[in-house]
């Protein structure tokens, strides 16, 4: 193979290995979402980055589980103490990013909540709860045990 044609496929590949992750795939890992549950909506908004990246990211995802997925789902988040029994303390609202809100139509569940500080579809996150201070970016999951459903809305105040 000649020059002329391999610096484009060298390209090429480099380009496809630095893909930034789906939005779906970050929920997925970020909260150990199984494959097994259904993807049942995803509105995000901006959808890709601009010049400065997604600012003012809000997104609102669903997943859906059967009766065992959810089950096993449980389990794991049985493990996991930063998953908390609805409703969510009165002291972390106020420190939500403006524009964000906690998904409150759900009455039998746990939720979780994530930041990092900046680029949090990227960078490294923490427990909500953790960090002291008002939030400028959050994930917030809540499973709905009776609706069998995972809500995770994400909102970001860069």
């Amino acid at each position: 193979m000649n020059r002329r044609r391999l610096l484009p496929l060298l390209f090429a590949v480099a380009a496809l290995g630095c893909e930034s992750p789906s939005d779906e795939e970050v929920l997925r890992r970020t909260f150990a979402v199984p494959r097994a549950a259904r993807l049942v909506s995803l509105d995000a908004s901006p959808k890709a980055p601009g010049l400065f990246g997604r600012e003012g990211l809000a997104i609102d995802a669903v997943f859906g589980f059967g009766p065992d997925e959810l089950a096993a789902y449980r389990v794991r988040l049985g493990n996991d103490p930063t998953w908390r029994a609805l409703p969510p303390p009165e002291e972390l609202l106020p420190r939500l990013p403006k524009g964000s809100n906690f998904p409150r139509d759900t009455g039998n569940g746990v939720w979780a909540c994530r930041t990092a500080g900046d680029d949090l579809m990227r960078a490294r996150k923490k427990d909500c709860m953790e960090r002291p201070g008002d939030l400028n970016d959050v994930m917030i999951a809540v499973l709905d045990l009776d609706r069998r459903t995972l809500r995770i809305r994400v909102t970001t105040a860069y």
